[in-house]
């Protein structure tokens, strides 16, 4: 067995670190944002009246005309809620491929027995998930959903918009 020449060993060496520094500094400036950068997702409280399911207040449905359906609802489903921390966050959040990202993110999760839906608060800007999941927990719920990634970005300075160079105000 022939051992390599120093000069080599000493390439070798260099090259993967820095080979080493460009993937750490790919990896950490790649990263695109997720919804936990714009928004507080938590848990919510699921309200059954009649046939009608809200979340916190918010209509969902009124879908759960059977008995199996209400009770199934009030035994296993989970629900949470996104909060959007500012009122521009909302754009991307109105976005209906973010919502249905964020449920097919949280069914991978948790998975699905029997009903999902997804609904948006117009007023605040709060978006609605609720499901009936096969693994019921809701930290992993809560946690899937932060971490789905953003489909749209929102780089909105408010220094920019509040220019004054036309006479506006």
């Amino acid at each position: 067995m022939q051992l390599l020449p120093g000069a080599l060993w000493a390439d070798m060496v260099f090259g993967v670190s820095v080979g080493s520094v460009v993937l750490f500094v790919l990896k950490r400036f790649s990263k695109g944002k997720t919804i936990a950068d714009i928004a507080d997702v938590k848990e919510g409280k699921i309200e059954i009246n009649g046939s009608e399911l809200f979340v916190d207040g918010i209509y969902i449905s009124n879908l759960l005309g059977t008995e199996n359906a209400q009770r199934l609802f009030q035994t296993e489903g989970m629900a949470v809620v996104i909060y959007p921390r500012e009122e521009h966050f909302r754009i991307a959040l109105d976005n209906y491929g973010q919502r249905q990202a964020a449920l097919f993110e949280a069914t991978r999760a948790v998975g699905i027995k029997r009903y999902h839906f997804t609904r948006k608060d117009y007023e605040k800007g709060r978006i609605v998930i609720v499901l009936v999941p096969i693994i019921r927990d809701i930290d992993k719920f809560i946690a899937a959903v932060r971490q789905t990634p953003l489909l749209e970005s929102l780089r909105k300075s408010h220094a920019v918009m509040k220019t004054n160079w036309v006479g506006k105000e």
